[in-house]
């Protein structure tokens, strides 16, 4: 099966060419990683999940303020990449779900006035993940 790939420093990130989509996570933070394992036992399709700082970002288009801040749901289609950050991203997320109530709901959390509380609700949550459950010292923006 043909593989696209992202060059890192450790190791190539190999996506089956079916494989469209990359989430990008701070994987030093314990709230992050958490998050992650919830919603893999909610969703039924995701992509790929890659701790942002075991790999090179550069070439994912990102850099380690963009990890350390946000998860990334990355769209990669041919050459293009299109990055969805926070709160976009898990609605992009949903949208590209199969069922029609995820994508109703990915949908409905990008109306306008949702995606403005949604967003501001996720930079409230990313300031103080560390003083959320699960999360840690690790978890707190330098």
């Amino acid at each position: 099966m043909p593989v696209t790939q992202y060059d890192t420093e450790d190791a190539a990130v190999e996506l089956p060419s079916s494989c469209q989509y990359l989430f990008v996570y701070d994987g030093d933070c314990s709230f992050c990683e958490w998050t992650l394992a919830v919603i893999q036992r909610i969703l039924p399709a995701l992509p790929k999940a890659v701790d942002g700082r075991s790999h090179d970002l550069m070439s994912l288009g990102l850099d380690e303020d963009d990890v350390d801040y946000s998860s990334w749901l990355l769209v990669i289609d041919g050459d293009t990449v299109t990055h969805y950050a926070g709160w976009d991203g898990f609605a992009e997320l949903l949208r590209r779900q199969r069922s029609d109530f995820w994508r109703f709901l990915g949908n409905a959390l990008m109306l306008p006035g949702i995606r403005v509380i949604g967003n501001r609700g996720y930079d409230v949550v990313a300031k103080n993940r560390y003083r959320l459950p699960h999360g840690t010292a690790a978890c707190k923006h330098a």
